[in-house]
């Protein structure tokens, strides 16, 4: 089979490799759809420590089972599936109670890290990922380029679930990549007045428009902070929502927010700079909250998937780009750039 393969910071070939055999109590699907991560980016410029070469990357997979193991269960050939990135170990306290987003085990492994991903034309999903509840059915009618992110979109799910962002609300949102226009779009679905979105990009500025944001913000040029108390009459935002890996941006985040605030650090920084100046009398004084994020427990990525696949979120609108293997360096190259928003690899397009 085709398939793209990573094999060093800046090294990726699409070659030919062994197509995975099916295990006794796994399954094999045929990949029509893996999305393009912005970690999968990070990944491919610099390398990471749990991704070992040669590896299979891409792990925002969807497509359509192709071969069942005889101990397999739950699974036929012909079915539509989506593929959860990571294989929790389903047995530990945080298993246990709903949080697989914290799973510690060492027997956790994720496709595209641990395990080949979905940028090849098959990828072998093991039993345990079958036992642990991975997989999830796709619905007849439910765009497969369109269901493959609904991990990230779980990730946001996440994050709004803390800061609950509601009626009357003013929503900030520093990035206005794929991410940060999935946080505009589920904003406004849960009723936010004002929805105001920055980025030093204009390229992402116009792809976010889709999205009816109340403000667009090109922060390279205009003071964000300023604008943000123009537009809320000096009182600040209800919420703000750090979607870029920028320490500076989650300064100004503090900032910003009004009294009784909520703000949300959804992207982290690069482990070789990870602090900030971290004012804490204004957390103190305004009576905020500060979250972090990491991930999304299997009922979050559920609530992303059917609002995806009900079409009350428009995945449509989310996905801008779909590209044969053979260019995934040109789709690497549109999501870095700012191109698009989601990039969607498809291994059995045809160029």
């Amino acid at each position: 089979m085709l398939a793209a393969v990573f094999e060093g910071p800046g090294q990726m070939a699409v070659r030919e490799v062994e197509r995975p055999r099916c295990s006794e109590d796994g399954m094999v699907v045929k990949v029509e759809a893996c999305a393009i991560c912005g970690t999968d980016s990070r990944i491919f410029a610099h390398g990471q420590a749990n991704v070992k070469v040669p590896q299979i990357m891409g792990h925002e997979i969807a497509g359509i089972v192709d071969e069942v193991g005889p101990l397999a269960k739950g699974f036929q050939v012909g079915d539509r599936v989506a593929i959860r990135p990571g294989i929790p170990c389903g047995v530990c306290s945080a298993c246990t109670s709903g949080r697989q987003n914290f799973c510690a085990s060492k027997e956790k492994v994720s496709f595209g890290y641990a395990i080949p991903g979905g940028f090849a034309e098959y990828v072998h999903v093991p039993g345990r990922a079958l036992r642990v509840g991975t997989v999830l059915r796709v619905p007849e009618g439910v765009d497969l380029d369109e269901i493959s992110i609904f991990e990230p979109f779980g990730c946001v799910v996440n994050a709004q679930e803390m800061v609950k962002p509601t009626v009357g609300d003013t929503v900030v949102i520093i990035g206005a990549g794929p991410v940060g226009c999935m946080h505009l779009a589920l904003a406004k679905m849960h009723g936010a007045s004002k929805t105001i979105i920055a980025d030093v990009l204009g390229s992402r500025l116009e792809l976010a428009s889709r999205f009816g944001p109340s403000v667009c913000v090109d922060s390279s040029a205009e003071d964000l902070t300023g604008r943000v108390m123009v537009e809320t009459a000096e009182a600040g935002a209800d919420v703000v929502i750090v979607a870029c890996s920028s320490g500076r941006a989650q300064e100004q985040a503090l900032e910003m927010v009004g009294r009784g605030g909520r703000v949300s650090y959804f992207a982290g920084l690069p482990h070789e700079k990870p602090y900030i100046n971290f004012n804490s009398n204004l957390v103190h004084y305004r009576q905020m909250a500060v979250y972090g994020v990491t991930g999304a427990n299997w009922r979050q990525h559920e609530v992303a998937f059917n609002l995806l696949a009900t079409k009350q979120v428009d995945g449509g609108r989310l996905v801008t780009h779909r590209i044969a293997l053979k260019d995934i360096l040109e789709g690497f190259r549109i999501a870095r750039e700012g191109e698009g928003l989601k990039v969607v690899v498809k291994p059995h397009l045809k160029p």
